[in-house]
């Protein structure tokens, strides 16, 4: 059962609010038992959570979103990213995959900043689009069994937004994984260095 289906209207007259901050109404708990109502998500009237049967309470933000999603509990969907990712890697790449950090420079100004992301392929074929801009610098580039690189990745990207370290690049519209980059400190790059290099040797 698609979810578009029940999403009606145009964005001024969608009976579901388009709010950040919405609260559950009655319309809004109907169409998401019919939409999600197989992951067995309960829904409260005038809560601005919901609760998932694995993880527990979560939040509800966008309504519409919610509803359009695979999976809107945050958790379920970064699991389900996880086994997209080990089975593709299984099926076309030996259950391998490639974990680099580079540091890019611009080629028209001072811009300079970090990534840290995974490929399956080459750095160039992987930033084939990036570098008219960017000259690109490998820190680290490593092969690994890809549950373990991946889980690795997403460990350094959840500490990189908790130190707040974040960098969106002048041209960010023009690549895709760009919300990955960041700014550090030489010694925050040499430690980051080290570590990869110590989880995947």
């Amino acid at each position: 059962m698609k979810a578009n289906e029940y999403l009606l209207g145009c964005i001024n007259c969608h009976p579901i609010s388009n709010s950040t901050k919405s609260q559950a109404t009655d319309r809004f708990v109907q169409v998401a038992h019919k939409i999600h109502g197989d992951k067995g998500y309960l829904y409260n009237l005038g809560s601005s959570n919901f609760i998932c049967p694995s993880h527990g309470p979560q939040t509800l933000g966008n309504l519409r979103n919610h509803l359009s999603s695979i999976t809107p509990c945050s958790v379920c969907d970064s699991l389900r990213l996880r086994d997209r990712y080990i089975s593709q890697a299984n099926k076309s790449n030996k259950g391998l995959t490639n974990i680099y950090f580079v540091s890019f420079t611009s080629k028209t100004s001072s811009e300079s900043f970090f990534k840290v992301g995974l490929c399956f392929g080459s750095l160039e074929d992987r930033f084939k689009d990036w570098l008219v801009h960017y000259d690109i610098t490998p820190i680290v580039f490593s092969t690994g069994n890809a549950a373990d690189i991946y889980d690795l990745e997403q460990k350094i990207h959840q500490r990189i937004k908790e130190k707040q370290l974040s960098y969106t690049p002048m041209n960010a519209y023009n690549f895709g994984g760009a919300s990955e980059c960041f700014l550090a400190s030489e010694e925050c790059i040499n430690k980051l260095k080290s570590y990869i290099i110590n989880k995947t040797t």
